[in-house]
């Protein structure tokens, strides 16, 4: 037994009439544990009597034999009621969890994460409801009190005066403590580790709970590690990124030694460290590339070069640690394996703080070993995520949980993950969470018979009883109301998890209704729990709306409706017209959408104004009618957009220091995509996560030099905010979009170019929709320069082609984006078409190859050449309307 056993062993966990109680059914599948849940809801005691009664009772039925497992925890009768409540109906609820216990030893590894799981006010509610952890804490505070000028259960409480956790000195060593007070609580439950793994900071807790330092010597180190760290406070900076780690290391060449790969998590999460600005300047292109990544609340660059300059001192500080071999196997990260406590002096603590945290191999090897159930031991998970990827990925059935949660601290989110432990086949002594002396209650008759009932349920395979019981609801329902009781499943958690005065909108990403990463796992166990899908971690971020998620549980349960491209096939489309169903554009002449535009072709408007004076352009100084001057210019007039500078950032989801920094070219193009889709009748959240294209025509210009790179207020934006590359991509991110993203930089013929590849990536069935278009908007005179100096522009700024007073062009301004589809698939899916492509959107001399709106006969022929090439039947042509006039759009034209 620990030495944090020894001195809590005589204490109760918790205290008080608050304290939520066990209700443990246990059952040969889902059926018996519905029988049950309805048996006892249908008793009287359940609506008066204690759940500290009736849960000490059902001690006495539980069989550890029977493979399903399910834990109401309950303060009181309500509370119990309507658990039972949810487990008849399928709704999942925080206080309910249910599982099958996996094979193999269920004893826990203890996992201690590093920096980054503080909250203010962590545990304090454990401190004044658990005995077990205040005394931990009591004496973590004695151990740590002679190397630090502050108070630790202050800090914690958040008492007048206390410092904040802002800075490693004082959030390291408090993290250190409320970790080894949480592992006493666990062991005070009777669960104990059959090994422990430590992060980073971590490490000094897992030592610590293994045996290998004392109480003393680990609050030493901890609180002499932290504090040698003061010196590089908020000169570097550490990101988190979500993506595989060799791609990962490899984005970081541009910036040499500056950033390095300081943590690796698992095969896809690892940690960037290093200086600030360039910490900055990633996480920014990260960001527009869709990439998830987010700064770590650290300051200081651990794990990195920066480190260089206080290892003697941490080496130094250190001196005099007495470590000794470990009663419990210990794995170390900073070394990728298990470690002898004896290990670990002075030289390894230096070499934790300044090399690579090798996590993914401690707990590789950890699962080699033949660990199954790993419970992060911390005040929020960070680790959890990781864990569970890496059990998958190596292909071994593991149960993976936390302990509290941020802003969720107390005995009822504890009590919940020792339920949680127990459904996935852990053994927590319950008897410890009972009041002593409780009198159990007289359980109803035929509970025994209903534990033994068999499982007939169509749906039982799916999961648990809260599973089955949704399939019961679900099957038989025509698709459409079945996708939307699974959104509305969706809108209900999010709904009551953020504590929303009203249900949570269908289409409004979960961040922007309040959630944070705590919240997405909490709703993906709810969702997991409701429908018995494994559902990933990331779940909520990858579909990040309530009805993106709600269609990938349905799709997940009863299959994709819509043949993906990989069914299909890329011969099945080859030759296929391509329709046009959405348009979106801002041209010249205030011809801000396809309607305006065609109006004023039909009334021959004249377009062209003089140049614009809001843009800080020195027009008359750098006029030069000769075009001969340096930088001089002498084309006056030209087709520009009035709205070039108006954007909705807010609606984007972007600051406005990063639509200051944005390229108008990219603003103009988030804005025409998303007016196209709805042009189209598209709603655009619903191409979320499908294969969806984006085929974008652009040059570089010089919008960045009007940026000033130095200024505070666009730093870290300018790079992405220009970088053509990144238009396509910021797209697709915004739109949650799977298929293609390119941008394409062929001068004029960009944009042909552009919409060449998306008919091409239909037909291959790369994609089964796509975006394509361009824009051009010019952010200084350099352009009209340029020109002038070849004598290529009309001085009017109008084009005389084919006469005799032709003397060069005008430049112009303007966006365009096209809804591209297969012409099947547009009919299939009821779109209006609005002209169709045949064959090679560009021939090998560049030109054009029949753009055309058809009418009549004409488009019904069209139509059904289409659908014979794709092997469907040529029904309901009739149906495919055209709009404008049905006339020839374009007549083959140059590129």
């Amino acid at each position: 037994m620990s030495d944090q056993a020894r001195s809590t062993s005589a204490a109760r966990p918790f205290t008080g009439p608050g304290t939520p109680r066990p209700v443990l059914l246990t059952g040969r599948g889902t059926r018996a544990v519905r029988e049950q849940a309805r048996a006892l809801r249908a008793w009287p005691a359940v609506r008066d009597g204690a759940p500290d009664r009736i849960g000490a009772a059902l001690l006495r039925t539980t069989d550890p034999a029977h493979p399903h497992r399910v834990a109401i925890t309950a303060a009181t009768a309500a509370d119990l009621a309507a658990g039972l409540d949810a487990l008849i109906e399928g709704t999942p609820v925080d206080h309910v969890t249910e599982g099958t216990p996996p094979a193999g030893d269920p004893r826990p590894v203890f996992v201690f994460p590093g920096h980054g799981t503080q909250w203010p006010g962590m545990a304090r509610e454990l401190l004044d409801t658990s005995p077990v952890f205040a005394h931990r804490m009591g004496e973590c505070a004695d151990a740590l009190a002679p190397h630090v000028d502050w108070n630790l259960l202050d800090v914690v409480r958040g008492g007048p005066g206390a410092p904040a956790l802002t800075t490693p000195d004082v959030t390291q060593p408090a993290l250190f403590a409320v970790m080894v007070s949480l592992a006493a609580l666990w062991e005070a439950v009777g669960v104990r580790p059959a090994a422990v793994i430590g992060h980073s900071l971590g490490e000094f807790a897992a030592a610590c709970v293994a045996g290998a330092l004392t109480l003393d010597d680990a609050a030493r180190a901890t609180a002499r590690w932290s504090r040698a760290q003061l010196p590089l406070h908020g000169r570097g900076d550490m990101v988190s990124v979500l993506m595989p780690v060799e791609r990962l290391r490899q984005r970081l060449a541009p910036w040499q030694d500056r950033l390095v790969l300081g943590v690796v998590n698992g095969p896809d999460s690892g940690v960037v460290s290093g200086d600030a600005d360039a910490a900055a300047e990633l996480l920014a292109e990260l960001t527009a590339e869709g990439i998830r990544a987010r700064r770590i609340d650290y300051g200081v660059a651990a794990h990195s070069p920066h480190v260089d300059e206080i290892t003697d001192r941490v080496r130094a500080d250190l001196t005099g640690l007495t470590p000794r071999a470990a009663h419990t196997p210990f794995y170390a990260s900073a070394t990728g394996g298990p470690l002898d406590g004896a290990a670990l002096d002075a030289d390894h603590w230096a070499g934790n703080l300044r090399g690579t945290v090798r996590f993914l191999d401690a707990a590789r090897a950890a699962l080699d070993a033949g660990h199954r159930h790993f419970i992060e031991i911390s005040p929020h998970p960070v680790l959890a995520a990781a864990l569970e990827t890496i059990a998958e990925q190596a292909g071994t059935t593991t149960a993976v949980q936390g302990t509290l949660r941020r802003g969720d601290g107390g005995a009822d989110r504890f009590v919940h993950a020792v339920a949680t432990y127990w459904t996935t086949g852990g053994t927590p002594d319950w008897t410890t969470l009972h009041t002593p002396g409780t009198d159990p209650a007289d359980l109803p008759p035929g509970l025994a018979d209903a534990a033994a009932a068999e499982d007939p349920d169509p749906a039982g395979d799916t999961g648990g009883a809260q599973a089955a019981a949704l399939r019961e609801r679900l099957d038989g329902l025509p698709e459409r109301d079945r996708r939307g009781a699974l959104v509305d499943l969706v809108r209900t958690q999010v709904t009551d998890l953020l504590a929303l005065p009203a249900p949570a909108p269908a289409h409004v990403p979960f961040r922007d209704q309040g959630a944070e990463s705590a919240t997405a796992v909490a709703l993906r166990d709810r969702l997991r729990s409701a429908t018995g899908l494994r559902l990933a971690p990331t779940a909520a971020f990858d579909y990040p709306t309530p009805a993106a998620l709600g269609h990938h549980l349905h799709d997940q349960l009863y299959g994709p409706t819509t043949p993906t491209p990989a069914a299909t096939g890329p011969a099945a489309h080859s030759g296929e017209p391509i329709a046009i169903v959405g348009m979106a554009c801002r041209f010249a002449g205030d011809a801000d959408s396809p309607e305006e535009l065609w109006r004023l072709l039909l009334d021959g408007t004249d377009a062209i104004t003089p140049l614009p004076d809001d843009r800080g352009w020195d027009i008359a100084g750098r006029y030069d009618p000769t075009g001969t001057a340096p930088g001089g210019f002498y084309q006056r007039e030209g087709g520009f957009l009035r709205s070039a500078t108006d954007f909705d950032a807010e609606f984007f989801n972007i600051s406005p220091r990063e639509a200051l920094a944005m390229d108008p070219q990219q603003r103009l193009l988030l804005e025409t995509s998303w007016e196209a889709l709805e042009h189209a009748g598209i709603d655009p959240h619903t191409l979320r996560s499908t294969p969806t294209g984006v085929y974008l025509g652009l040059m570089s210009l010089d919008y960045d030099r009007a940026a000033d790179t130095s200024a505070t207020d666009v730093t870290g934006h300018v790079l992405t905010g220009n970088a053509v590359s990144v238009a396509s991509g910021r797209i697709a991110y915004t739109l949650g979009l799977e298929g293609p993203a390119l941008t394409v930089d062929t001068a004029c013929s960009s944009s042909l170019v552009a919409l060449h590849l998306a008919c091409e990536a239909l037909r291959s069935g790369a994609a089964t929709t796509a975006l394509a278009g361009g824009a051009t908007v010019l952010p200084s005179l350099g352009m009209f320069a340029e020109f002038s100096r070849q004598r290529a522009l009309a001085a009017d700024g109008r084009c005389k082609a084919f006469s005799d007073r032709a003397d060069g062009f005008s430049l112009s301004e303007g966006a365009g984006v096209l809804v591209l589809m297969r012409l099947s698939d547009a009919h299939r899916h009821g779109h209006d078409v609005l002209a169709v492509i045949r064959g090679s959107a560009v021939n090998q001399d560049g030109a054009s190859n029949g753009l055309t709106a058809p009418s009549g006969p004409a488009q019904q022929q069209v139509v059904r050449q289409a659908l014979a090439d794709a092997g469907l039947e040529p029904a309901d042509v009739d149906a495919v309307e055209a709009h404008g006039t049905g006339t020839r759009l374009g007549d083959p034209i140059e590129a």
